[in-house]
């Protein structure tokens, strides 16, 4: 799950600037740190998501989707 990344397009898309702070208990750092590198704070991730007016499920179903399924090919015993 890339959480970061799904993050990061959401904000390009909401917002012009790219580096705004979108809460003031969000930094511009932590969200750079988010983007990049780590898994947010339930808090944190949930006051950038009411920001973004994105909800919860929606968010995390948008995250979850794959690109790509990888199916192991099955060896014959002949």
């Amino acid at each position: 799950m890339d959480i970061g990344s799904s993050l990061k397009k959401i904000r390009y898309k909401r917002i012009h600037h790219k580096r705004s702070s979108p809460t003031h208990n969000v930094s511009i750092s932590l969200l750079s740190q988010i983007e990049t590198e780590i898994t947010p704070s339930l808090q944190s991730l949930e006051e950038l998501l009411k920001f973004y007016a994105v909800n919860f499920s929606d968010f995390f179903r948008q995250v979850e989707q794959k690109k790509y399924i990888y199916v192991r090919e099955k060896k014959l015993n002949l």
